[in-house]
């Protein structure tokens, strides 16, 4: 039986109001002992297992790195952290390898570092649907964003180059962030399917949960029937 890993990255820029999960903020100094005891209990695992007369598996098939936000650890951390996984293991081909990111981490060195880690999977879940604090976090998120403008206009640019399908799902009578943002977006993924639901005012259609969750399901059956042709 093939082994699937989780790795928790416990580190975040900014602890959300909502997250209940073993995270804060710590400095940077302790990044580095974390990572280091880590690496030592991968490397330790087969003698572990055995100390409980168990049975360590080295194929693995999935890596989930979470947390936290592992994309706050430097890049050669994230990197170390792979290549430990990689000596003492024996990581499937076509394993899913995933990241948890927050948006603000996210560049262009970023996404070509996780690329040369394997990672074939980003994970931006949803982990609120209460709109003040969604709200909140949007603007805390927007107000620590310190890329230049010319490197977000041309991150935006590179959408033109994404593959894979994606759904966007707008609320028609959302004020902050009207649907004509919404269009704008879906015009520049090539893969694209946009979706307008209407009597919805929330940043996320989460007042129409119904319609969204329909959307979903019939854009993930589509994308299925697609990939079997």
């Amino acid at each position: 039986m093939s082994l699937g890993l989780y790795v928790s990255v416990p580190f975040c820029r900014t602890k959300c109001s909502y997250c209940n999960f073993a995270s804060d903020v710590f400095s940077r100094s302790v990044f580095q002992r974390y990572v280091d005891r880590v690496c030592a209990d991968i490397e330790r695992a087969t003698e572990t297992v055995a100390q409980m007369d168990g049975r360590n598996e080295r194929i693995v098939d999935s890596i989930y790195l979470g947390g936290g936000t592992p994309t706050v650890l430097d890049m050669a951390q994230l990197q170390r952290l792979f290549v430990t996984i990689k000596q003492n293991c024996e990581v499937e081909p076509e394993a899913e390898i995933t990241v948890e990111c927050a948006p603000g981490t996210l560049n262009a060195a970023v996404i070509e570092a996780l690329q040369q880690c394997g990672v074939n999977r980003v994970s931006l879940g949803v982990q609120s649907f209460v709109e003040r604090e969604i709200r909140r976090d949007l603007r805390k998120y927007v107000s620590g964003v310190k890329q230049a403008r010319a490197e977000l206009l041309a991150a935006t640019e590179r959408l033109s180059a994404f593959d894979r399908p994606v759904l966007v799902a707008w609320a028609a009578e959302d004020r902050v962030m009207p649907v004509a943002h919404g269009r704008r977006l879906a015009q520049l993924i090539p893969r694209c399917r946009f979706v307008e639901i209407h009597d919805s005012y929330t940043l996320i259609p989460e007042d129409q949960p119904a319609v969204l969750s329909a959307h979903i399901r019939q854009f993930l059956v589509d994308e299925a029937a697609m990939s079997a042709a």
